[in-house]
């Protein structure tokens, strides 16, 4: 008797620990993204009206069901894919797409030294807000003044707001001065709009400078810190330049998730050590509150280091279900490849990678149902691909 009472509680505790598994995502290995053949769609100049290459792709899902696309066009001359201005379309479907415009549009503006120059635009990022507004922010940037200290007021991060599922836009709001890249919203619980960004402060390093905030807490209206006031620096790692013989910072391109209840984040990293790219996850306090970063401090701790080796430009989205979505493009060989890994609901543990569109580049990905995501990615000849995803499990 006591036997095979022994027996069922065994039995009993390995079925706790097998659900607990199930339901903490560790058992990730089958875990995959099953794409629907009949939304792939590559979009070009017929499509949107291209100028120029497009890079740097956004797509979000609005309130009235529809989705926006935004993506910078490069420069033309200029080997990199840096944006010049950001245009934008709306679409019901993911098929019919209707060309906008400019949402951010360069101009010749005065630099901080008295002289003409241009004010060039990239890297859009959406956030819809419980209020049922939609925002867009984008880095600007001067070429004149991007390497100089004193040329903080003619780079930073501009914000507009759509009351009308992107068919109109406010005027533009200046949210921060200074270098920087990549910005990425996040609107908290307590309705906080935080903004986070790759710090490029150009005079002293030659990579970016870690990850920095700035935030808002009445709906974006306004910013703290303020214009004149450096940011909140909140996740940076260091790493040793044997060139220039000094410590440096990594941690860019911050994509983050929501994890819990209790307001604890989580955050696609991309990591640069001498031109080793990797992808990182960084985590905040369980709070979600920040320990701002002093001086030449790192931080925070919690992490996970090279998750993926030879990754640039992650993504990262949460699924209804509890799911960490985190995508990035291999940067090694011929292809350069868009991959993704299906992780936990405390992003702590990752199933393995698995290829999504044989090109990647700077891209993004748009939950938009429970079990249902939209990746979307730049493609050859200067289109962009496009395509739903099933999370199978």
């Amino acid at each position: 008797m006591l036997q095979e009472q022994m027996k069922r509680f065994v039995t009993s505790l390995l079925m706790i620990v097998l659900v607990a598994s199930v339901v903490r995502g560790e058992d990730l290995e089958k875990s995959r993204l099953e794409m629907d053949a009949s939304s792939e769609i590559v979009l070009g100049r017929d499509e949107l009206n291209f100028a120029t290459k497009p890079a740097y792709p956004r797509l979000c899902l609005m309130k009235d069901g529809n989705y926006i696309l935004a993506w910078q066009e490069t420069i033309p001359g200029r080997s990199d894919d840096n944006g010049r201005y950001i245009c934008y379309a709306l679409s019901p479907d993911l098929k019919t797409w209707t060309p906008m415009g400019r949402l951010f549009s360069n101009r010749k503006v005065e630099n901080v030294f008295g002289q003409q120059s241009e004010r060039m635009y990239s890297c859009p990022e959406f956030l819809n807000l419980s209020d049922g507004s939609l925002l867009c922010v984008s880095c600007f940037w001067n070429l004149s003044t991007y390497g100089k200290i004193e040329g903080r007021p003619d780079n930073g991060l501009a914000l507009r707001r759509s009351l009308d599922n992107g068919h109109s836009w406010s005027e533009e709001t200046e949210i921060f001065h200074g270098q920087c890249w990549e910005p990425f919203l996040l609107e908290q619980s307590d309705g906080r709009i935080q903004c986070y960004f790759s710090e490029a402060r150009a005079w002293i390093s030659s990579a970016n400078s870690g990850t920095s905030m700035v935030e808002s807490a009445d709906g974006g209206r306004t910013w703290t810190p303020d214009l004149n006031s450096r940011p909140y620096r909140v996740m940076r790692k260091k790493y040793w330049n044997p060139a220039w013989e000094r410590y440096q910072f990594t941690d860019q391109m911050p994509v983050g998730v929501i994890l819990d209840d209790n307001g604890k984040m989580a955050f696609a990293m991309e990591d640069v050590d001498m031109g080793n790219y990797s992808l990182g996850i960084v985590y905040s306090p369980a709070d979600g509150n920040w320990e701002y970063l002093q001086g030449a401090d790192a931080g925070p701790e919690e992490r996970i280091d090279s998750l993926s080796v030879n990754a640039t430009g992650p993504y990262m989205v949460k699924f209804p279900t509890g799911e960490v979505l985190v995508t990035f493009t291999r940067n090694k060989g011929l292809e350069w490849p868009l991959i993704y890994r299906i992780g936990n609901s405390s992003a702590t543990s990752f199933g393995p990678e698995r290829k999504a569109f044989d090109r990647g580049g700077w891209s993004s990905a748009c939950v938009d149902s429970e079990d249902t995501v939209v990746l979307v990615a730049p493609y050859r000849g200067g289109k962009l691909h496009l395509a739903r995803f099933t999370l199978v499990k």
